[in-house]
């Protein structure tokens, strides 16, 4: 059998405004906990009942306070999530392909290319 196709790349991530559901402190003042984070949403979105995560996401995107969250993995016990709302990155926060060579050259807020150039020397 031939391998599953995959592609890697590292990104560089600079936010300034992240909400932090890995800080116990902001999960108490959220009213809510891991295990509530880590609940079967899956099988709450196939049943129809509302997902906690879901609503949290929602609220907190709305609030135009927040470029995104980082939480607990339920997958990878050690592992943390990111999640970036694209559309709220704004200079000088960004998210970039970290590619030397230039060939990606992917950004979010995009730059111009006189830009990218200058921090590609």
């Amino acid at each position: 059998m031939p391998p599953v196709p995959m592609i890697v790349y590292a990104i560089q991530v600079t936010l300034k405004h992240v909400l932090d559901l890995t800080d116990k402190n902001v999960l108490n003042a959220l009213d809510t906990t891991i295990e509530e984070l880590q609940g079967p949403w899956a099988d709450q979105v196939l049943t129809g009942v509302d997902v906690p995560t879901h609503l949290l996401a929602e609220t907190v995107h709305k609030t135009h306070r927040f470029q995104g969250m980082i939480f607990n993995s339920k997958a990878h016990q050690e592992g943390i999530n990111l999640i970036i709302w694209t559309n709220k990155v704004r200079s000088p926060s960004y998210v970039e392909v970290y590619d030397p060579t230039g060939r990606l050259a992917a950004r979010i807020p995009k730059t111009s290319r006189r830009q990218n150039e200058g921090r590609m020397n």
